[in-house]
């Protein structure tokens, strides 16, 4: 187990070994993680028709829309 000394009371990111520093660099920031609204809207809609085998209704019912409401989603997201 290795150990970081800091030049003074918080740790820096130039206290830090080099490869640690390389290694967190290289992760996707945090906001790239998040998800638009509209992304989510797009996801959700395709994980109920297919949970519902593409049935209009039941899958509405499950999103807990109205049928009209889930065409007009999928027409957006080209999806119909």
């Amino acid at each position: 187990m290795g150990y970081t000394v800091a030049k003074g009371s918080i740790i820096d990111v130039r206290d830090l070994p080099p490869e640690l520093v390389k290694k967190v660099a290289s992760l996707p920031a945090p906001e790239s993680e998040v998800m638009t609204l509209r992304e989510v809207e797009r996801e959700q809609v395709q994980r109920a028709l297919k949970l519902c085998k593409n049935n209009i209704s039941q899958a509405s019912r499950v999103l807990g829309i109205t049928r009209k409401r889930l065409y007009r989603i999928m027409r957006t997201h080209g999806l119909d």
